[in-house]
Parts: structure tokens; sequence; C-alpha cells
């Protein structure tokens, strides 16, 4: 499972769109996945709870916001309810069929993501691009 973790935090980016309005939160994704690593499902849900399979350890992404942009407002988002959040965590999931792991040829699996977002104060950086 550690592989998991490591490719779905190197391979998920902070949307800029969230980030630039300070959005935050967290999403769960519910994977399901069929023998030799195909997706079948990757679903969005509010709730851990929703999510009958094992959900992996948590997943910190963390959004550097410039110091150039005003922060205006906060929008902390519980309930999971940014579409840009919830789009790049089902991509990130979408990927996962591309890890070579031996195990999953053989059988077929389901697991939950947690995926949290937060924004920290930039480190000097001006470039939108330069920040993740």
């Amino acid at each position: 499972m550690a592989e998991i973790l490591k490719f779905v935090a190197t391979n998920t980016k902070y949307p800029l769109m969230a980030r630039n309005s300070f959005d935050t939160g967290k999403v769960f994704v519910l994977v399901k996945m069929h023998k030799g690593g195909i997706i079948e499902e990757c679903k969005v849900f509010s709730d851990k709870k929703e999510i009958k399979a094992p959900i992996l350890h948590k997943i910190i992404i963390v959004g550097y916001q410039s110091s150039s942009i005003q922060r205006v407002t906060t929008n902390k988002s519980n309930s999971n309810s940014h579409p840009a959040l919830k789009s790049e965590c089902v991509r990130a999931a979408n990927m996962l069929g591309d890890i070579d792991i031996p195990e999953w040829k053989d059988k077929n699996m389901e697991f939950g993501l947690a995926i949290e977002f937060v924004i920290k104060p930039g480190k000097g950086l001006e470039n939108p691009n330069e920040l993740r």
C-alpha cells in the first residue's frame, strides 16, 4: 500500500483555481480495481463513513500561496464541495492502474483514499507554475 500512497501523493496537484481561492478540504475516493490493475471505478464521497472498504492512510496535498495574492476569504470544505479538488483526486486515482504491482495481477481490489488539501504561505515564489 505504500506504493499506492506515494504514487497518489506525487501525482496529485493542488488545482490552481482552488489554491488561488484558498479552498481547502478533505476528499474521499473509493477505488475499485479489477485483476491486472484495471480501474473499474473511482467514486468521490463527502464522508469516509460512506466508504465500505479499507481506507489507506491520509495523504496531505499542500498548496503554497504566492505572497502577491491577497487573501480575501477562506473556503474550508469538510463537505468535499469544491469540484476542482474532487476532479483532481479522481484524475490521480484513475492513474493507479499505471503502477506495476505484482499482487494486483491476480485479484480484484477495493480501497479508499483520504486526501486532504491545505494552504500554506508561499516561500517567496511568485510564478504560479512553480507552485504545487
